[in-house]
């Protein structure tokens, strides 16, 4: 059952999820990988956590992630194809140059 309430008798599947802590260095060397291997389709940034995220419309991913690592933002989610499929990955700061990366791959329904 779907949390809140039934499904009509289907079963809700998740698509795996996979999840890693990551230092300065590593956010830096994801953002260089997707730069250089990616088809990056979006990101957006979470400023704290009252504040909505907000699409990148000028700023460039190199740039968010500048404001990530600097603390400006705390959070930032990047979404690319690679490989023929969609991933969406969300980086969380959670202070003293640590980051938690989530990953998940985006299926369309």
């Amino acid at each position: 059952q779907r949390p809140g309430g039934p499904m009509s008798g289907e079963e809700l599947v998740l698509p795996p999820l996979q999840a890693a802590m990551l230092a300065e260095s590593d956010v830096l060397a994801l953002a260089e990988d997707l730069r250089r291997v990616a088809d990056v389709i979006g990101h957006a940034t979470k400023g704290g956590a009252t504040t909505r995220a907000t699409e990148a419309r000028t700023a460039s991913l190199e740039a968010d992630v500048a404001r990530l690592l600097a603390g400006e933002v705390a959070g930032l989610q990047v979404r690319y194809r690679h490989d023929g499929k969609e991933w969406w990955d969300t980086l969380l700061a959670l202070g003293e140059g640590r980051f938690r990366l989530v990953r998940i791959e985006h299926v369309s329904t």
